[in-house]
């Protein structure tokens, strides 16, 4: 089961002390995306991405730092599904595996692999090249979409889960894939019913990609016996290509 996540916007560059990284696959059109920010004025940059003045500075820094670090993908996102995820955790073997099991979908790198060597950046989907106003997720559909169809023909699995925002799934042509395509959701029991909390779905999303790629899982019905953290399989809120689970 291939698993496609979200990127986090904060990142802390790590690498493995033993994992050699990968290259990303998109690496030439990276260079043409980054080039194209590193043209853009910095107070123009804080209007464009809308940030504060403080973080304005970070990210103009980011795109043109010549110090060239990078960090291994995995270990580089912080986000709340990351932490969820916890690849610090993971052994080398299923950081191995998850190197074709899992994606993270990305505006500035397109498909990122987990191995994969990135530099700090901060870019959303929903974004339209200053250059072009085409919206990136518009600007990766067809060749993350190809590439994708690819690959999951060459790992020959079945199934793909789609743990990723609405933002980022703009970014795949779903009508064109190859496999049937899953989602998850992740809801909270509340005195007014069941509830979609944000930061509790971020996690989950981790946790569910981080229980794929230790328990190897490719079936479905496997799937929906995730239990971490209390959630529980819910057939009565759930259809056929959308799993729910509650807590």
């Amino acid at each position: 089961m291939m698993v496609l996540l979200s990127p986090s916007k904060t990142m802390e560059l790590k690498s493995h002390p033993t994992i050699t990284p990968s290259q990303p696959i998109f690496e030439e059109v990276t260079k043409e995306v980054r080039s194209e920010i590193q043209g853009i004025k910095k107070d123009d940059l804080q209007q464009w991405m809308k940030l504060s003045p403080s973080l304005t500075e970070a990210v103009y820094a980011m795109y043109h730092s010549e110090n060239g670090q990078h960090g291994m993908a995995l270990w580089s996102y912080t986000g709340t599904a990351f932490s969820g995820l916890d690849a610090k955790t993971l052994s080398p073997g299923n950081l191995l595996y998850a190197q074709d099991y899992l994606g993270i979908l990305s505006a500035l790198y397109g498909w990122v692999r987990p191995l994969d060597s990135l530099h700090q950046y901060r870019l959303e989907m929903a974004l339209r090249s200053p250059k072009t106003k085409i919206a990136y997720h518009d600007f990766w559909r067809k060749r993350i979409t190809e590439a994708l169809n690819s690959h999951v023909k060459a790992i020959d699995t079945k199934y793909l889960l789609n743990l990723m925002s609405a933002e980022y799934g703009k970014s795949v042509d779903w009508k064109l894939f190859p496999i049937d395509v899953v989602s998850c959701s992740f809801l909270q029991k509340s005195p007014k019913g069941l509830k979609n909390m944000a930061v509790h779905s971020k996690r989950a999303r981790g946790l569910m990609a981080r229980y794929v790629i230790e328990y190897r899982i490719h079936e479905i019905n496997r799937l929906k016996k995730f239990s971490a953290e209390d959630y529980k399989f819910s057939d009565a809120e759930s259809s056929e290509n959308r799993l729910v689970f509650v807590r």
